[in-house]
C-alpha cells in the first residue's frame, strides 16, 4: 500500500520524537472547522504550555473542483499542518484516506501514539496526555 500524496507541506520537525500525533480526518470543504481547531484545541498555547511534544495533522482527500483544490493548497502552504491525499473525497473511500494518512505518519515521524479523530470532535489535550502517560503506558 503506497498512497499517493498530492500535497505534503507539513512544517513539523520530522527528526523530533512526538508523544502523540493527532490525525484529524477532514472533508476538503471544511475550511472553517480546520481553522477553528487551529485556534482552539489544536493550538498548543491553548493548553497552558503542555510539556509534551504533540502535533495536529489534518488529512484531506482530492476533489474535482480546481477552485477548492487551489484553496486547499493555499491553506496547506499557510498553515503547514495538512496532508492532501490522492484519495477521492467520498464516504466509500474514507477508510482508504485514513489508512493512507496513518501509513504516511508512520514513515515520516517518530512517535509513541497516533490519535485518529475527525474535524467535528473536541479533544481535551490535557486529559488525553494524562491518559497516555498513565493508563496506557
Amino acid at each position: 500500500f503506497r498512497p499517493n500524496v498530492l500535497v505534503d507541506k507539513i512544517k513539523f520537525d520530522s527528526s523530533a520524537h512526538y508523544k502523540v500525533i493527532i490525525l484529524v480526518t477532514s472533508f476538503a470543504k471544511h475550511f472553517e472547522r480546520r481553522q477553528w481547531i487551529r485556534k482552539a484545541w489544536g493550538n498548543q498555547t491553548f493548553w497552558n504550555k503542555s510539556v509534551e511534544n504533540w502535533q495536529v495533522i489534518f488529512n484531506v482527500g482530492a476533489v474535482d473542483s480546481a477552485e477548492v483544490q487551489q484553496k486547499l493548497v493555499e491553506e496547506s502552504k499557510n498553515h503547514g499542518d495538512m496532508l492532501i491525499l490522492d484519495v477521492p473525497e467520498n464516504f466509500h473511500k474514507l477508510s482508504e484516506k485514513v489508512m493512507a494518512a496513518l501509513y504516511w505518519t508512520y514513515t515520516k515521524f517518530s512517535f509513541e501514539f497516533v490519535f485518529k479523530t475527525d474535524d467535528d470532535v473536541f479533544i481535551h489535550m490535557q486529559r488525553l496526555l494524562t491518559k497516555l502517560n498513565t493508563t496506557w503506558s
